[in-house]
């Protein structure tokens, strides 16, 4: 019903109503804060909401309309029945500590990593999917650890006890918890290629409102990009 009365409204000039985006936990920094201020600041009457949940339960959420649109990355969207929309290509970085022998270095190949341990998220199908990744470029990686916590990943790996591989990137200025710097490397190898998308429910009705939502998020992509720092720097 209220999808009904939006409908007859969507060439109204004022966006209003519930709204609601799902994020999967390790993109949600990047993009629900500059998200909820663009909202907020632009689109006050939107009553908008935010979930925070893994890539499966979002998948799920969508489907049972839980959720308007949420965003994850394009390889893993694995349910049937959902469209996903483009927002930008993102790069597959590694994440090392800053005393690593290739701290220093502006991009790197996963086969110079892959003496190391590495400390993956257990965030289903991430670190399957990577897994399978390194895999096909004939590397069998040594997993020491799958913890659902990015933040003790970056800790873990600031105290040199293995690398991480990320599509989000904070700031370089960035520290673990306890303080300590770590790096963050671009991984060259094409098969790590990705994407960020914002992703809806087959046949469901692209309101004005939802078309906006992804006009938000395409622009919340764009001012939250990494290049963006160093104009800002």
């Amino acid at each position: 019903m209220a999808e009904a009365v939006e409908s007859l409204n969507d060439e109204s000039a004022i966006v209003r109503g519930p709204l609601c985006i799902g994020c999967i936990p390790t993109a949600a920094p990047r993009i629900l804060p500059t998200a909820a201020a663009k909202f907020i600041n632009q689109l006050p009457e939107v009553d908008i909401k935010f979930v925070e949940a893994h890539p499966m339960t979002i998948q799920q959420m969508i489907q049972g309309g839980d959720i308007d649109v949420a965003v994850m990355y394009r390889k893993q969207v694995q349910l049937e029945g959902l469209i996903k929309h483009v927002l930008a290509d993102v790069q597959l970085h590694a994440i090392i500590s800053a005393d690593h022998p290739l701290a220093d270095r502006t991009g790197v190949e996963i086969s110079e990593l892959i003496g190391d341990p590495l400390i993956l998220l257990d965030s289903p199908p991430t670190a399957d999917l990577l897994i399978s990744q390194i895999r096909s470029l004939g590397h069998e990686p040594s997993v020491r650890w799958l913890l659902p916590n990015a933040e003790t990943i970056r800790s873990m790996v600031g105290l040199g006890l293995g690398f991480s591989l990320a599509n989000a990137v904070p700031h370089p200025d960035t520290r673990t918890f306890d303080g300590m710097p770590v790096r963050y490397l671009p991984v060259t190898d094409t098969v790590f290629s990705n994407e960020v998308v914002a992703v809806t429910m087959a046949g469901a009705h692209m309101s004005k409102k939802l078309n906006t939502a992804l006009d938000v998020l395409r622009a919340t992509v764009d001012d939250t990009d990494p290049a963006q720092w160093l104009k800002r720097d």
